[in-house]
């Protein structure tokens, strides 16, 4: 398999190893490594090429509980990184990558074990190998990247921190910690964020939006209309187009859900709900490429507001978050959407802001009265971005003939203002 897409995001921590990801700071980078391989004084990190780096006792930063720590590396730029948060599911392909102390001194000092999920218990998981290697074979990998290969990318998904014994199956599982133990030490902390590779260009999340997941009867109109929509979508993304990081620097909290964690800034799916988000805007308002920029998001922040949130449940369990969140600057007529981690479309794509009470703690009192609210809030309508495209595209799969993309992209446009308009 090609490694090369992270190979070089790898180092060696003292005796260990450990993973270069890129932070949110012009200074310095980050390592994500175990905490035992951190020693008390005298601690080194050596990169891939052989370069050594001596590390300050203040630069290191660890959990308190969990054998996890994350390092401040200064003088280097990390190469880009995909970082995923995604849930891993038992028996997902998996590879991690670091120095094993027995291969150091060799031409090739990284190596590579592959493997599947054996086990998931938030925020941990295991890896059962697929080659069988031995404690001292494994020894210095521990705080290696552990991988995941998606259809675009490799992405990191977490950080090994220890080798058990064998289980029934014969073959060695390996302890790792999933990114939101680093992304928690790095919020405690009050360091920059991790920054994903796609932070700089809405361009290459292209590929992975307008998913349109759920039901089509015909999956061949299904990549049809989602090859029409990434179209159009690369169509309005000139180079001057504005960037998920312009984004965070000018809105920073107002794009989530009230209790969302800011280390959520690094989540793909949040910024492909804006990518999707903003092309649905150009469509309805047919705009070109000229037209995106930061006054036209302001402008529209004002009209349609997305916040997004990191639950992976129907969107009805985080309704009073929603609710909760403020939304200043929101103009009557307004809609406001919401995205998430669900993997489906929720049951309801579209709800009557105006009926939800703003006190949804006494939705089931008989004596509350909606109209004596003292906070009206501002939107007409909630739609999930997802729900949306369901209701728009694969609820209306009969309606699409695909055979012109001028006409077809033109009937989505329609779709969608008839069910933002209409909810």
């Amino acid at each position: 398999m090609n490694y090369e897409e992270f190979k070089l995001n790898l180092v060696r921590v003292n005796s260990g190893s450990g993973v270069l990801v890129p932070a949110m700071s012009e200074e310095y980078c980050y390592v994500l490594t175990a905490k035992h391989n951190i020693v008390k004084a005298g601690n080194t990190i050596i990169d891939i090429k052989g370069v050594s780096f001596d590390i300050s006792d203040e630069d290191i930063f660890s959990s308190d509980t969990l054998d996890a720590s994350v390092v401040l590396l200064r003088g280097l730029v990390s190469p880009p990184l995909a970082l995923s948060n995604i849930d891993l599911e038992h028996g997902e392909n998996i590879t991690l990558g670091g120095f094993p102390s027995l291969w150091e001194g060799k031409p090739t000092r990284d190596r590579y074990l592959d493997g599947k999920i054996k086990d998931v218990r938030n925020p941990e998981f295991d890896i059962l190998c697929e080659e069988f290697p031995i404690q001292d074979e494994i020894m210095g990998m521990s705080g290696g990247g552990v991988f995941l290969k998606l259809p675009y990318e490799w992405a990191l998904v977490g950080i090994e921190f220890e080798m058990a014994g064998s289980d029934d199956e014969g073959g060695p599982q390996i302890h790792c910690y999933n990114l939101e133990v680093f992304e928690k030490i790095v919020s405690d902390n009050s360091l920059p964020l991790l920054m994903p590779a796609f932070f700089t260009n809405f361009e290459v999340l292209c590929d992975s939006s307008f998913v349109l997941e759920g039901t089509f009867f015909d999956e061949e109109k299904k990549k049809f209309l989602s090859s029409l929509l990434r179209a159009f979508s690369r169509s309005r993304l000139s180079k001057k187009a504005v960037s998920p990081q312009v984004l965070w620097d000018q809105l920073k909290e107002k794009i989530f859900v009230k209790n969302t964690p800011s280390h959520c800034v690094s989540h793909k799916n949040l910024w492909i709900a804006w990518l999707e988000l903003l092309m649905i805007s150009l469509l309805m308002d047919e705009k070109d490429a000229e037209h995106l920029d930061m006054e036209y998001i302001h402008n529209l922040s004002r009209n349609r507001r997305l916040l997004y949130s990191n639950s992976t449940a129907d969107w009805s369990t985080f309704i009073k978050d929603i609710v909760a969140t403020k939304m200043d600057g929101l103009e009557n007529n307004s809609v406001l959407f919401i995205a998430n981690n669900c993997n489906q479309p929720p049951n309801k794509a579209i709800v009557n802001f105006q009926s939800l009470p703003t006190d949804i703690a006494r939705i089931s009192s008989a004596d509350f009265d909606f109209t004596k609210s003292k906070q009206q809030p501002k939107p007409d309508w909630i739609v999930h971005l997802s729900g949306l495209h369901w209701k728009s595209i694969n609820d209306k799969e009969q309606e699409y003939e695909c055979i012109d993309p001028a006409q077809t992209i033109e009937k989505i446009r329609e779709e969608y203002v008839k069910n933002i308009a209409g909810g």
